[in-house]
Formats: C-alpha cells, structure tokens, sequence
C-alpha cells in the first residue's frame, strides 16, 4: 500500500493472496521439507489483513 497508495482495497487483497499461494505452492515444489498447506495460507491471509489495517491506521495518525 505504500508503494501504490491508490490501489484499490479489494485488488491489494488479491495481490497478497496470489502471492501467499504462490510462496505456498513452490515451498511445496521445491522440497526443502515444507509442504504446502491450508493453514498456513489462512494465516498469511490473516496477517495480510492485519498489516493492512496497521498501515492504514498509522497512515491517519501520521498524516
């Protein structure tokens, strides 16, 4: 969001989680002994939402 502050919420969203699949399925390809797992994407979901809404509010207290 800092780099693209006009991006719209709901495409920052699907950014995120293209990218967080996309880290899941090559842990998954590469066989470092990481397996591609639900959980973990629910969590990167989660902490994706929660970076978003951190940045917004020390964006309103900033600015």
């Amino acid at each position: 969001m800092a780099a693209f502050p006009k991006i719209k919420f709901i495409y920052f969203i699907q950014i995120m989680l293209i990218y967080g699949m996309l880290t899941e399925i090559l842990q998954d390809e590469m066989h470092f002994g990481r397996s591609l797992e639900g959980l973990d994407l629910v969590a990167d979901t989660i902490g994706i939402l929660i970076g978003y809404f951190i940045f917004k509010k020390l964006q309103r207290t900033i600015i």
